[in-house]
């Protein structure tokens, strides 16, 4: 029944975000993209540029970072939308700093420092993961994570940090509304290979409906963005926040709204 009941909470609240954040004409087949940019709250003045790009981006706060509330409240008030970006152990063991997520942590210790990361970025609709190439392979903390998205009413978007994760198929399973990155912008900041990305986010947009891409608040990507970013409207896409996306094509709320 808990299960039920937060899953009709999940479908109403996303629904009504949806709805109220742009106003979107559901009967076209305009193609979406979601671009969330990773790893804000360290640096104050990239992040502010970050902010500072045009339409509905959406931001991932790292917790506990030096500028993270801060970003989050600007962001707010620019009406941007905010997630968490949760640190997660991966295979290279690059520190976690704070609020880490490693496996091996019992129950206990893994819910209280992802509530303890939860409850320090204000204003989130989500969370994807910040590394996470080992950690989103086990299923069992990953179960522990979505139980508590679940309750919380948030979303969840696997970076796919690594082809083996299991985080997107468990929140599906446990009913937290979810999808998958597509394109990571700037692993190469690179002019060209920015532009190679970027022209495949589009590409894959156009044939699937929509895509989600993740670029970091690196000065070449911010710049390339400025100057980029209209190239959406122009080929007939439309930019929105994250959340509109998993609202719309996350299986398991499509699912759910098939039935009611």
């Amino acid at each position: 029944m808990r299960f039920i009941i937060s899953s009709v909470i999940l479908l109403i609240s996303h629904s009504i975000y949806a709805e109220n954040i742009l106003q979107l004409d559901m009967e076209t087949s305009r193609s979406q993209v979601a671009i969330i940019i990773d790893d804000i709250g360290y640096n104050k003045q990239r992040g502010l540029a970050a902010l500072n790009l045009p339409g509905a981006l959406t931001y991932a706060v790292i917790p506990s970072s030096p500028n993270g509330e801060y970003l989050a409240k600007a962001a707010q008030r620019q009406e941007k939308e905010i997630i968490l970006h949760a640190p997660m152990s991966n295979i290279h063991d690059y520190p976690l700093g704070e609020l880490g997520l490693v496996d091996g942590m019992t129950e206990q210790a893994f819910n209280e420092a992802l509530q303890q990361a939860l409850g320090s970025v204000p204003h989130i609709s989500g969370v994807n993961n910040h590394m996470g190439s080992l950690l989103t392979q086990k299923a069992v903390p990953m179960e522990w994570m979505m139980q508590a998205l679940r309750d919380r009413g948030l979303y969840f978007i696997d970076s796919r940090t690594t082809s083996q994760s299991v985080a997107w198929e468990i929140a599906q399973r446990h009913g937290v509304p979810s999808l998958k990155r597509d394109i990571f912008l700037d692993n190469d900041r690179d002019k060209a290979v920015l532009e190679q990305q970027f022209s495949t986010l589009l590409k894959v947009a156009k044939r699937k409906g929509f895509a989600i891409g993740i670029g970091h608040p690196y000065p070449e990507t911010i710049t390339y963005l400025e100057e980029n970013l209209k190239r959406l409207e122009q080929h007939g896409i439309q930019l929105v926040p994250a959340s509109l996306l998993v609202d719309r094509f996350s299986p398991n709320l499509q699912k759910m709204q098939a039935k009611m």
